[in-house]
């Protein structure tokens, strides 16, 4: 039974885990790519944060179970790194592939 419970557990991770991250993408890809990242953490990550711990605290309280703290407690920890992984991830860069010359080493 316990075994059943962990595998459960493991797997509702799992997808909160691709919920969480495709929440945060879409705050990045919806606003304007002449804002910088440091802008958009400034700007969306405080309502993100607040919006997440009341609904966890909300649903800690209805639930009065330690499991349910413990997951959202997880999902709190799993969102503040997905975030830090935004800020520091580079954007997509256009990759060229042309080769410009130097124009101090030519004759």
């Amino acid at each position: 039974m316990i075994i059943v419970t962990l595998f459960i557990f493991a797997i509702a991770i799992v997808v909160t885990f691709g919920v969480v991250r495709l929440s945060i993408s879409l705050i990045f890809w919806s606003v304007n790519p002449s804002k910088d990242k440091q802008e958009v953490f400034r700007v969306y990550f405080p309502y993100y944060i607040i919006m997440l711990v009341g609904f966890a605290a909300y649903m800690i309280y209805i639930s009065n179970s330690i499991t349910i703290a413990i997951y959202f407690g997880t999902v709190y920890i799993t969102a503040l790194l997905i975030w830090r992984h935004e800020l520091k991830s580079n954007r997509k860069k256009k990759k060229t592939f042309a080769v410009e010359p130097n124009p101090s080493q030519l004759p």
